[in-house]
């Protein structure tokens, strides 16, 4: 991924998917461009999201060339048609994640009760499952990011809005 998480797209994406927890369902390109315009408007970035998708023709073009990017993060479904529709959520449901935490616990508890039972001390290696649950350490808030990447901006652009 590029400079994914510089792009609008994507910080108004998590904002709405990850930040306040919503689903876009069967939002046409000009209903998704709408949300994402309240959305900017909500972290005072509506001039800059309005510099780079100047149209929801714009962003939709947008979200077609970067859908396998955006795959990594979002799950996104494109019902192509006269009149293309989003359907936009979290990578994995809340349901999805609690069952596949269940079923994290049923295997170390498994793989726990056959090393007590087995005469076998370990085997050395480290267990794939305590790895991946290691929490990484905390990211910058969403505002901290835009904050961050206005400041990297050019000083022309900034006085030209």
């Amino acid at each position: 991924m590029f400079s994914l998480e510089e792009d609008y797209l994507f910080i108004l994406l998590n904002k709405i998917v990850y930040d306040d927890n919503k689903k876009i369902e069967n939002k046409s390109a000009s209903e998704l461009y709408s949300l994402f315009c309240e959305t900017a408007e909500e972290i005072k970035a509506i001039k800059d999201f309005q510099k780079k998708y100047k149209s929801h023709t714009a962003l939709g073009k947008r979200i077609a060339n970067m859908k396998e990017d955006l795959e990594k993060l979002f799950k996104i479904d494109v019902i192509a048609g006269r009149k293309s529709m989003y359907n936009i959520g979290p990578l994995v449901e809340k349901d999805e994640e609690k069952e596949s935490n269940e079923e994290k616990t049923e295997g170390v508890d498994a793989q726990e009760s056959a090393s007590n039972e087995s005469e076998v001390v370990g085997s050395g290696g480290t267990n794939p499952i305590a790895e991946e649950n290691n929490e990484k350490p905390p990211e910058p808030s969403l505002r901290d990011r835009i904050d961050a990447i206005k400041k990297r901006k050019p000083k022309k652009l900034e006085e030209s809005s």
